[in-house]
């Protein structure tokens, strides 16, 4: 299918891939935001998968769990493509914060020093 994006809604984004640096010892969050699916890959490689999140079908979604955080590599250079983050009240998510600051060290340095917040955004906000 082609790119899309689910409806505007709350939904959890899952940690994938617990060793890698940019989300050590971070644990699952809830954010509000479009759900970005189907992404097209400009090149062909493997996609390692940080963090996903379920493109729910009541939400105009694939039903699948679809990447949200993903490294790539080619050569020496490290790339982080990060889909969340669609408006200001989305880039105020803790968790878009955390992962958008530990993501750009990390493809700076391959390491990760910035610390977990307090505040951590693991229920969702409307209780639900």
């Amino acid at each position: 299918g082609e790119t899309s994006h689910t409806t505007y809604s709350t939904f959890q984004v899952k940690v994938e891939d617990a060793k890698h640096p940019i989300v050590k010892d971070l644990k699952d969050f809830y954010t509000t935001d479009e759900l970005y699916q189907n992404m097209a890959q400009v090149l062909p490689q493997d996609l390692h998968v940080v963090c996903k999140a379920l493109a729910a079908k009541d939400k105009n979604g694939t039903g699948e769990f679809e990447p949200v955080l993903v490294w790539t590599q080619v050569g020496k250079g490290r790339g982080v493509n990060l889909v969340l983050g669609h408006d200001a009240p989305a880039m105020q998510n803790l968790g878009f914060k955390t992962l958008l600051l530990r993501s750009a060290e990390w493809a700076a340095t391959s390491e990760v020093t910035i610390p977990i917040p307090d505040g951590w955004p693991a229920s969702r906000p409307d209780g639900k």
